[in-house]
């Protein structure tokens, strides 16, 4: 059975795929909306292609199919892995946009920044611009780069046909929501570094009051146990012991306290994301 199912992946459309172009089929496949069986297609196509052009299409098609089915993850993963000299003209337009948007979806901030350089906005229509103006609007919130973000939420709010009362409405909107007292309050890498020295100190920074007590708790009565062991001659004790108590809850809870910065600031700056996206898909047709 393992040999069958194995010349099945590898022979079984064979058939249907001989006359026709190598990817047909599992463009065929895509276009039906089966989008697991055309993954499958388009990477039993890449293990025969040997020309370069064939191969970049079928894992660019294959990255589409987990982009279809929404695991952004893995369709990063197929992205990265294309070769894009492989691809024409306008297959490496649209790889482009795929790579901005899906490393967008996949929270891959810098990647999706990156994959803005290379783009030449005049190269697509104006529904794809619109696109990307939106996901660099809310990309660069992510990345706290408010400037940048504002300048291309105003370039998305004038590409719209709009009357001009309506615009210029949109345009004080959005002056008003990127305003400094309605940007989103961050808590501050330079000053946490410091303040997360003093154990528990960090967890209080960020808002966990009753986690930063006990840490402190903890981490005095380890100290308190090593001293006292020292004290009475136990210096095994309380070297070993205390040693590994305090590097546990001094080092484990700095480590805690910077995980919860991370999560605090990301779940304000996904608030306000949040903000900014609803303020202008009500213009999208």
């Amino acid at each position: 059975m393992p040999y069958f199912l194995l010349c099945t992946f590898l022979f079984g459309m064979s058939i249907l795929s001989y006359s026709a172009k190598p990817i047909v089929v599992a463009d065929s496949l895509f276009t039906n909306g089966q989008f697991f069986e055309a993954a499958i297609e388009y990477e039993r196509q890449f293990y025969f292609a040997s020309d370069l052009q064939t191969k970049s299409q079928c894992r660019f098609g294959k990255a589409l199919c987990y982009k279809a089915m929404g695991d952004f993850k893995s369709s990063k993963k197929e992205l990265l892995k294309v070769n894009i000299y492989g691809l024409n003209e306008n297959n490496k337009k649209e790889f482009i946009y795929e790579t901005a948007l899906i490393s967008y979806l996949d929270e891959d901030y810098l990647l999706c920044e990156r994959t803005f350089l290379q783009l030449n906005f005049q190269e697509y229509d104006s529904i794809q611009q619109q696109n990307l103006l939106l996901i660099g609007t809310l990309n660069n919130i992510m990345l706290q780069k408010f400037e940048k973000s504002v300048e291309l939420a105003k370039a998305f709010v004038k590409q719209h046909n709009q009357d001009s009362l309506f615009l210029e409405q949109q345009l004080n909107a959005l002056h008003k929501l990127y305003s400094k007292r309605n940007l989103p309050r961050l808590k501050s890498e330079k000053a946490f570094d410091w303040i997360n020295i003093a154990p528990g100190f960090g967890q209080i920074y960020v808002g966990k009051v009753g986690e930063g007590f006990m840490n402190i708790g903890l981490n005095l009565a380890a100290f308190s146990f090593g001293a006292f062991q020292f004290l009475n001659g136990y210096y095994f004790t309380g070297y070993f012991v205390g040693a590994l108590s305090i590097n546990k809850f001094y080092f484990g809870g700095r480590t805690r306290a910077k995980n919860l910065m991370l999560e605090v600031n990301n779940a304000r700056l996904v608030d306000y994301n949040t903000k900014i996206k609803n303020q202008l898909v009500q213009l999208k047709p």
